[in-house]
């Protein structure tokens, strides 16, 4: 036991060696993990977003495809002129289109003429009818309650004008609010989403879940919903859990589109990928410690041995002995060099991508923190693929991530060796260059005449271009920080982008004293 404890004691420091270098990586991924989600909620933000806009756009269709087919109806003199067939007309088409709840023709005073209702019909005291009235134009109501036995439904009016313009008749239109329920379904592909449809009182018409358990502690909720402005809130809805949600209005009918997704389902991605990284950074440590103390064993303890029976046999030995250490001795030190190498190539493995081997943008950030309050001349180049998506869609994304890698080889020898090129998204690059106004243009011109030309993939040869964003600093300038060298070089990106393919945009570099202005700069085709 005795001659096992220098072992043991060896092996707990290597232990405890490995652990000490396993801190600064976790640490680093624990950075990596909050800047991670952030980004993530930023990009869930524009989801939902998106999706409440296309609950917008769906409506607009809708009221669009009604007026529509209330001009049809106005063109028909059977019906503008109310003749026997006028009835027949509306109730036939009322029959065949499932999203029509009515259909009636009335006259000045919002009495029925003819029509799908029955006799004694009048929208006369009705807010839409004379609102119509009022604006002689075509008119949508509010969302109007159905009973328990009605559904809830919207109206469409256009007004049938005299030849001077007064109001002779109008067409009124009973529409089916089913459309609402059939987005709704459309949006069951995505995990966890949730719609809600509140009206101008606060009050919800739909929910696509838990409608039916609602309290009256939930109108709450949906006055949150209600009084919130367009763009994203993060809220907790009834029986749920707190989500993202993407508000639009409906204007025109008095409605509020609430979008939501749960912000656990859009943050559980990162923390799997997290919890992975940091098992296989503790696997890479502890199979690190394995192999150094398989060499230690075999050479340190090999070596103390040779030195245990030279002393043992000092006092026979010959004056003047020296002992001839075995050359494991010297490679203990070069051992321990080499763990610290690693820990440092580990660590080296969070600024890099890994599939072009390119800077990220953790190592980006740092350069550009490091720039800031410099003086100039400074460039910060973006750079978007053109045409890359059909790569990815045409030949899979192993052709894609050829193509990327390709890509990244010419980038990195097109810009000057002091130069960084990081890869900051799927199709996205950013160059830094210390280079003048006109060094900048020309090499921005063959970054993008390299990207250009066709890229080798299996049997095929893929084209794809780029648009070239610039963020300039003059000399002697001093540089801004990260954020505001990155927001002008996506504002010019973004300039080049919707210029066309192939584009180069030069932001001005009066753009810090201008923040609320559009960039102003110079387009450069090839």
């Amino acid at each position: 036991m005795r001659h096992l404890l220098p072992r043991i004691s060896l092996r707990l420091l290597l232990l405890l060696a490995a652990l000490v270098g396993l801190v600064p990586l976790c640490i680093v991924q624990t950075i990596r993990l909050q800047e991670d989600k952030a980004a993530a909620l930023v990009n869930a933000e524009r989801h939902v977003q998106k999706l409440a806009q296309n609950v917008v756009s769906r409506h607009d269709e809708f009221a669009q495809r009604s007026l529509g087919l209330l001009n049809v109806l106005a063109k028909m003199p059977e019906v503008r002129q109310a003749q026997p067939a006028c009835g027949d007309i509306l109730r036939e088409l009322q029959a065949t289109q499932l999203w029509i709840t009515s259909l009636e023709l009335v006259d000045a005073a919002g009495r029925g003429i003819c029509g799908t209702q029955a006799d004694g019909f009048t929208v006369s005291g009705r807010a839409y009818f004379r609102e119509m009235t009022r604006t002689r134009s075509f008119t949508l109501s509010e969302v109007i309650d159905g009973s328990e036995d009605t559904r809830d439904v919207m109206v469409a009016l256009l007004p049938l004008l005299g030849t001077t313009g007064e109001l002779e008749r109008a067409l009124v239109l009973g529409l089916d609010t089913n459309w609402i329920s059939r987005v709704s379904a459309e949006m069951s592909g995505i995990p966890g989403a949730t719609m809600f449809v509140i009206d101008r009182q606060g009050r919800h018409i739909f929910s696509s879940s838990h409608a039916e358990m609602l309290s009256d502690e939930d109108a709450t909720f949906y006055r949150q919903l209600g009084e919130t402005p367009d763009g994203a809130v993060s809220l907790t809805p009834p029986l749920g859990e707190p989500s993202l949600f993407g508000i639009r209005r409906i204007a025109d009918i008095g409605v509020t589109i609430a979008v939501g997704v749960p912000r656990a389902i859009i943050e559980a991605p990162i923390e799997r990928r997290f919890a992975l990284e940091i098992l296989l950074i503790v696997a890479a440590g502890l199979a690190s410690f394995a192999v150094t103390v398989l060499f230690v064993e075999l050479a340190v303890v090999r070596g103390l041995q040779l030195l245990k029976r030279f002393a043992s046999g000092l006092p026979a030995s010959t004056p003047g002995a020296t002992v001839a250490l075995p050359p494991s001795v010297a490679e203990v030190n070069d051992l321990a060099h080499s763990f610290n190498s690693m820990v440092t190539q580990l660590e080296g493995l969070a600024y890099h991508d890994r599939l072009t081997g390119l800077g990220n943008r953790r190592l980006l950030d740092r350069l550009l923190a490091n720039a800031a309050n410099s003086p100039g001349p400074f460039a910060v180049l973006a750079i978007d693929l053109d045409a890359f998506k059909p790569v990815n869609d045409a030949y899979g994304h192993r052709a894609g991530d050829q193509v990327l890698v390709q890509i990244a080889e010419r980038l990195r020898a097109a810009i000057p060796e002091a130069a960084l090129v990081a890869r900051t998204g799927g199709d996205e690059f950013i160059v830094v260059l210390h280079r003048d106004r006109a060094a900048t243009r020309r090499i921005a011109v063959s970054l993008r005449d390299a990207v250009s030309h066709p890229c080798p993939v299996d049997d095929v040869l893929v084209q794809v271009g780029c648009c070239v964003g610039v963020a300039f600093v003059e000399d002697g300038v001093m540089i801004p920080d990260a954020t505001e060298m990155l927001d002008r070089a996506d504002e010019a990106l973004y300039e080049a982008k919707r210029a066309g393919r192939s584009r180069i945009v030069v932001a001005s570099s009066q753009v810090e004293r201008l923040p609320r202005q559009r960039l102003a700069g110079g387009v450069y085709a090839g």
